[in-house]
């Protein structure tokens, strides 16, 4: 399948120790950001940016296949993962808790995941 987005996108190397390869377009008026991360790269023929990008998301042996204006270029990647961002709350911002809250709820997240933890709730809710 393959999937076009347009605008410009910066190329990243990303120091991992499998090393991976973000495409990045940053979010604007008229388009929402767009990020193409490749995972496990051994290699790719990428330049620092790109134009008009459209990617094919079929595997094949030797990698994926990306498309910017007239030119090919060639990534070997494990996988490949498209991300965009969704503009629901459009500019508005959002709402900050206290410390004392955030610090609640990552309590009671944290004692949901065991079973005790759910004992516990479901006592206090009676």
């Amino acid at each position: 399948m393959r999937q076009e987005f347009p605008g410009r996108f910066e190329v990243t190397d990303v120091r991992a120790p499998r090393g991976s390869v973000r495409l990045e377009r940053r979010a604007r008026r008229d388009a929402p950001a767009v990020e193409v991360l490749f995972a496990r790269v051994t290699r790719h023929d990428l330049p620092e940016r790109l134009d008009n990008l459209a990617v094919d998301t079929e595997a094949s042996d030797s990698g994926f296949l990306l498309r910017s204006g007239a030119a090919n270029y060639h990534v070997a990647a494990r996988s490949v993962q498209i991300h965009e961002g969704a503009r629901i709350y459009d500019r508005l911002p959002l709402g900050r808790f206290a410390l004392s809250q955030r610090l609640l709820w990552s309590l009671l997240l944290w004692s949901a995941r065991y079973s005790w933890g759910q004992a516990l709730i479901r006592r206090l809710r009676r």
